[in-house]
């Protein structure tokens, strides 16, 4: 994913802002990763709602992130799986964590 997520949570959560950026590891041919791609917008949405769903204290933690790590991975590969996509992601990286 080439732009940053970003997600702004309520003032009274203590963190107002939250930018990430993520990266998929996939195991695939070339032509699993273009049907993925064609997927990225449905993806990137999933994602915030994912994350906005999360208590910003807890994304200050190691515990925390790797939390959110795992129902990214798990939630979109259940998502990938209803939209009949074949290729599945093995993990989710965090190539920038940044909060406000």
């Amino acid at each position: 994913m080439n732009k940053p997520l970003v997600v702004d949570f309520a003032k009274e959560a203590g963190m107002r802002l939250l930018q990430v950026n993520v990266s998929l590891e996939i195991k695939g041919s070339d032509d699993e990763l273009k049907e993925l791609k064609k997927h990225e917008p449905m993806i990137r949405n999933y994602f915030l709602m994912i994350i906005r769903s999360q208590e910003p204290e807890k994304l200050r933690h190691s515990e925390g992130k790797t939390a959110l790590q795992v129902a990214l991975l798990k939630e979109t590969n259940k998502m990938m799986e209803k939209v009949k996509v074949k290729t599945k992601i093995e993990n989710v990286f965090f190539t920038s964590f940044v909060m406000q």
